[in-house]
């Protein structure tokens, strides 16, 4: 089989950021003996910059192991606000469809949002050879810029997208989504029929957190400065609005009387200078924003901490009612083989996923203020045999049940059924 990825974010080897597709591409074509070909951006997502040696070039062919990547230019407008960033993205997918023909014909085409501009070449794809599409979507837009504020539902780039939406979940085959409650969203407004989407949760590749070596906590704590007494609560992930981590910062001033509490923030994002310089105008020694660490390093640094901390903005959330409202972020599942309990705000989903079932960590929701998630971080450090029961709950009821190579299995399973459902009847 040969796979044709369309996503405008996949990383280089040793790229800080969520590598969800790496993973997925390289079990592929390792374990399942796929041809994949990735088409690309050349800009981080995180940094929003391109990369030093693709500046001035219109493509460049790479190979990520047995993954053939080709990284394509868009216009050098990402890093100015909002409009900018949509630009370059759209610019970006209008040149994907150019190269097209220098490619070899795929037997499928997956493209993944964000952004959602993925979905016009991965339907001209389509189109082009005849051959089925699924769409990966990451976060439902244009819902999500909605309810992040940045714009009115009336706003005519809003109802634009609205429209592209509709266009691309009728012209792919299929749909994937990362939780349950953005399928039920998109079946709920008719835009595509439940038996023609797929639940993929992002998963964790295990191996990288079960095979931590020996001595790891130890050196990475020292490497920061604590020692044994401390409690390390830690959250990796993007620093982007969609996540709101001045919430992170006010739990931490709440709790600046407990020397013994450390938080450490790792990741990247375009509000982690402003964070920066909000810690330091409160005086606040008791949390740290150590910036971007290679994906490698992740498992080691989580290995360092005692409980893991989750938050997102949860004006932005997107979803119908209380059980599907919300999303379940990446980096759960990294503190889950970690086996690490996690204070989460996230509404919706998390809750009846992280709390009631698998009864590894406790909602904190911070809409009136960050003292409740204070008061659960303050009752797991001083309770460290629930927290650990909680950790191992969270490793096996999340981490091992949505290990990624299960993932990736599933979605082979869905190609082949696709592509076997496209042969032509004899």
């Amino acid at each position: 089989m040969h796979l044709l990825v369309i996503f405008m974010y996949y990383l280089r080897p040793g790229d800080p950021g969520i590598k969800r597709f790496n993973e997925f591409c390289q079990l592929w074509a390792n374990e399942h003996g796929l041809r994949v070909t990735v088409l690309t951006g050349q800009v981080h997502y995180n940094t929003g910059r391109v990369y030093p040696d693709l500046a001035g070039q219109q493509m460049v062919r790479e190979d990520d192991g047995p993954v053939e990547v080709y990284r394509i230019a868009s216009p050098n407008t990402f890093r100015r606000g909002y409009s900018g960033r949509a630009l370059s993205q759209l610019g970006w997918a209008s040149n994907v469809r150019r190269y097209f023909s220098q490619l070899d014909k795929p037997d499928l085409v997956l493209g993944v949002s964000a952004p959602l501009w993925v979905g016009w070449p991965t339907v001209s794809a389509h189109r082009r050879w005849r051959v089925p599409a699924i769409m990966e979507i990451r976060d439902l837009w244009p819902e999500a810029i909605v309810r992040m504020g940045i714009a009115p539902a009336w706003h005519p780039a809003i109802l634009a997208m609205g429209a592209l939406e509709r266009w691309i979940y009728k012209n792919v085959e299929h749909v994937v989504t990362i939780f349950e409650g953005q399928r039920q969203n998109i079946a709920e407004r008719n835009l595509k029929a439940l038996s023609d989407m797929t639940v993929v949760p992002h998963g964790v590749q295990l191996d990288r957190y079960d095979n931590v070596p020996a001595g790891t906590r130890e050196r990475v704590r020292g490497q920061l400065g604590l020692n044994g007494r401390h409690k390390i609560v830690m959250y990796a992930g993007s620093h982007g609005p969609l996540y709101h981590l001045s919430t992170l910062v006010d739990v931490a001033e709440r709790l600046s009387g407990r020397e013994d509490i450390q938080f450490i923030s790792i990741g990247e994002g375009w509000e982690r200078q402003r964070l920066i310089r909000d810690v330091e105008q409160r005086g606040l020694k008791n949390i740290r924003f150590l910036g971007p660490v290679p994906s490698s390093e992740v498992p080691a640094y989580l290995s360092a901490a005692d409980i893991a901390c989750s938050v997102v903005n949860t004006k932005s959330l997107t979803g119908w009612n209380e059980r599907t409202s919300g999303t379940f972020r990446n980096a759960l599942f990294d503190y889950a083989a970690a086996r690490l309990p996690v204070v989460f705000n996230d509404p919706g989903y998390t809750v009846h996923e992280v709390q009631d079932r698998a009864q590894g960590g406790l909602y904190a929701p911070t809409d009136d203020g960050p003292e409740l998630m204070a008061e659960r971080i303050q009752y797991l450090a001083d309770h460290t045999d629930e927290a650990r029961q909680m950790g191992e709950n969270n490793y096996r009821e999340i981490a091992v049940r949505y290990n990624r190579r299960k993932m990736a299995q599933v979605y082979v399973e869905l190609m082949q059924q696709l592509i076997e459902r496209h042969q032509p009847a004899r």
